[in-house]
């Protein structure tokens, strides 16, 4: 007979065997994610994905989550930098709750709790990750009904395009937010919505995403532009036009 000693070995093991998957999954998750993100940004500033690649785990500035300008939606968690060149300033990314969901701060600083940090992070891929689940809990999820029925999930829109699965034949497509205009339609579990953000993978351009990564192109537009001023890359000019946004 196998004793109790040895049962709880076993299960030890096993526990930490789905562990070490999880975090493999975990990274190789994030990795891919952050692939098509950098693909969106190459369309809207080409140019931008190799320099860009060079500073995800930058080493000239440390990296938190926290908060910045509290007068402005002060539960959502925004990104801190802290640049050893640059102590009197407030720097970083801040989170909002409308398009186009991240804006660049550079400002003087003038009080001490113009900053809060509550945790840092080695990888702007990190902190995007952790501001992401804050603003996630914020979007409007929908189901649209028909005659009677719900036929389409949104479960993310901007200010022009929708993404959407499609109820009846089980479908994700991004299209043009104006089809939606008017349509009945109620909320549905934000944790399932969000769940769905994460996972359900749409054809965008060419590029299999999911929210999340299209979420993340938007996010990297001040991180370049802050690495801009840093004199880390080079400009580049942002065509906002190229239907990304």
């Amino acid at each position: 007979m196998i004793n109790a000693q040895k049962i709880v070995k076993m299960v030890f093991v096993l526990l930490s065997s789905a562990i070490i998957l999880k975090n493999v999954f975990n990274i190789y998750y994030h990795a891919m994610g952050l692939e098509e993100a950098l693909a969106l940004m190459e369309k809207i500033a080409p140019g931008s994905k190799e320099p860009l690649r060079k500073y995800l785990e930058p080493e000239q500035f440390k990296l938190y989550v926290g908060f910045l300008n509290k007068d402005q939606s002060e539960t959502l968690l925004d990104t801190v930098i802290v640049h050893p060149s640059h102590q009197d300033k407030v720097i970083g990314i801040k989170t909002l709750m409308y398009y186009p969901y991240f804006k660049l701060v550079w400002k003087q600083r003038e009080d001490y709790d113009d900053v809060v940090v509550t945790k840092e992070y080695n990888s702007i891929a990190d902190t995007y990750n952790a501001v992401y689940e804050s603003l996630a809990e914020r979007f409007t999820c929908t189901q649209v009904k028909e005659k009677g029925k719900y036929t389409r999930k949104v479960i993310f829109s901007d200010r022009r395009l929708a993404f959407i699965i499609d109820l009846i034949n089980g479908k994700p497509i991004v299209t043009s937010k104006v089809g939606l205009h008017n349509k009945r339609s109620d909320p549905y579990d934000i944790n399932e919505c969000i769940k769905e953000s994460k996972e359900v993978r749409f054809n965008f351009r060419g590029i299999t995403i999911t929210v999340m990564d299209f979420v993340m192109h938007h996010y990297l537009i001040p991180y370049y532009k802050l690495l801009a001023i840093f004199n880390l890359v080079p400009q580049i000019r942002i065509r906002y036009d190229q239907g990304t946004t």
